[in-house]
């Protein structure tokens, strides 16, 4: 939920300006909307998570490992779960008239939840890995939009906007179609679901072992592959790490960050055993591998001290709650 919040939230301060200093000084001025526009977010991933269990749970059934779950188990009841997703939506436009009632602003608020409820809803019955990520970068662009300092015409916003939105374009893209279809791979295909990674026949054997074909395979490696290289463009052209005083302390953590990507796919891609409960802990940790990555890009733009904040407050969010919710901190209980 954090990481999802937060995706408003670096949109709007990616255009306040270009010193750190300075953009520390004005992202502080402009606390109050952008608490909002992290509200905002967090009732957008209520609405897109609330709804994706409702559509899923006769799927979710039919993994052993989801007994637990609350729409599956009984404890919460899918006309409770279905108000709840959509008083989440709501209240998205709610918090979002706070900040701003600009109505192409809002429109791009509804073609998100839009996008993402259509994923939700069909997301089983075809591979519409795309729509869910292509919500996110429309998230992305309502916290860009929001505060009025974006300017489509000026060719280095426009620069930022491509690069950032790719790069969490590419994130949510390989989290859901690569991540998510291996850790449902012992229960989609058996459903007869119709996922990205069930077409290309990722299941697990009788034996236990994760198995998949070099189409998955190779479209990971890929995926995973243009996200580093635009990470590294990103960097070196668009937001220049090198006019940063601590530029070789952030070229250091940006290579152990893509080190670290790297290495977690290998632990994450065939031939391994399917244990649910490791490859989500591996999976956490690419994905805050990740997020390290792409907040080191732009620490050009919003400053050392915002980026740090901005990374550690879903790293700590995330851990705490799933501590709290299900007393593992890598392992979320989904």
């Amino acid at each position: 939920m954090a990481l999802t919040a937060m995706v408003p939230v670096i949109g709007a301060l990616l255009f306040l300006g270009g010193a750190p200093v300075w953009s520390i000084i004005t992202a502080m001025d402009l606390l109050p909307e952008l608490v909002l526009l992290f509200i905002m977010g967090a009732f957008l991933h209520i609405f897109g998570f609330v709804l994706n269990e409702w559509a899923d749970v006769e799927v979710d059934r039919a993994s052993p490992d989801l007994q637990h779950k609350p729409l599956v188990s009984g404890e919460v009841s899918p006309k409770e779960a279905l108000w709840t997703a959509i008083i989440a939506a709501g209240l998205c436009f709610v918090v979002l008239a706070v900040v701003t009632l600009d109505p192409m602003t809002h429109l791009v608020l509804l073609m998100s939840i839009l996008v993402a409820g259509a994923y939700d809803l069909f997301g089983k019955r075809a591979p519409l890995d795309v729509l869910l990520a292509g919500s996110i970068t429309l998230l992305f662009l309502v916290g860009v939009m929001s505060l009025g300092y974006f300017d489509p015409s000026y060719d280095e916003h426009m620069a930022v906007f491509l690069c950032i939105g790719g790069l969490q374009f590419l994130q949510n893209l390989y989290q859901n179609a690569i991540e998510g279809g291996i850790k449902d791979a012992d229960h989609d295909a058996a459903a007869g679901a119709r996922t990205y990674a069930a077409i290309l026949g990722v299941r697990v054997t009788q034996e236990g072992e994760l198995e998949t074909g070099w189409s998955f395979t190779n479209s990971a490696i890929v995926m995973k592959g243009v996200q580093i290289a635009l990470l590294l463009y990103t960097a070196i052209e668009v937001t220049d790490l090198q006019t940063m005083d601590s530029s070789d302390i952030l070229w250091g953590l940006l290579i152990l960050a893509i080190s670290v990507m790297i290495v977690t796919m290998s632990l994450m891609l065939p031939p391994v055993r399917f244990d649910r409960s490791r490859l989500k802990r591996i999976f956490s940790i690419h994905e805050l591998a990740t997020f390290a990555a792409i907040m080191v890009v732009i620490v050009p733009l919003i400053g050392q001290w915002a980026a740090l904040f901005l990374f550690l407050l879903p790293m700590f969010w995330f851990g705490a709650v799933n501590r709290l919710l299900f007393g593992g901190t890598l392992e979320p209980g989904v």
